[in-house]
């Protein structure tokens, strides 16, 4: 399956591990944009706060997806990093209601029974991006 999202290029992409590295090791964004204009590029502090922001949440998007595809991910776990992340953009919630709805799909064409733990995960990832959908269109 593939799990990879569709990204806004920027001119920070060349730097993205490099800066991301730098946000994990508390490197302040004064620095970054002091790094960066050693790199001949030149970029505001909100745009590397944006840009970091942008990249650490799709970054949390693939990783979900990718644990959802290897069914590691626990509904437990799953409901609270949705709690915790509740703005995925609509192309990663479509991937994931695909990804719900095939794997589904396989399992009872494997067997036609369906495991409580299947249903509840199921209708929560399924409610969670019907919500979701809805907040967002108006249509509530």
């Amino acid at each position: 399956m593939d799990t990879s999202i569709k990204e806004t290029k920027s001119k920070l992409d060349p730097f993205e591990d490099a800066l991301l590295e730098m946000d994990a090791g508390k490197i302040t964004l004064a620095e970054m944009q002091q790094w960066l204009s050693g790199q001949g590029v030149a970029m505001s502090l909100q745009g590397i706060s944006h840009y970091l922001s942008n990249r650490r949440q799709r970054r949390w998007q693939a990783q979900m997806l990718e644990r959802l595809a290897k069914g590691v991910a626990e509904d437990a776990e799953l409901k609270g990093a949705f709690n915790t992340h509740p703005e995925p953009d609509l192309e990663t919630m479509l991937k994931l209601a695909r990804f719900v709805i095939m794997q589904q799909t396989m399992q009872l064409a494997a067997a036609p029974e369906i495991t409580p733990q299947t249903y509840k995960t199921t209708k929560m990832v399924l409610g969670y991006i019907n919500s979701q959908l809805k907040q967002r269109s108006g249509w509530e």
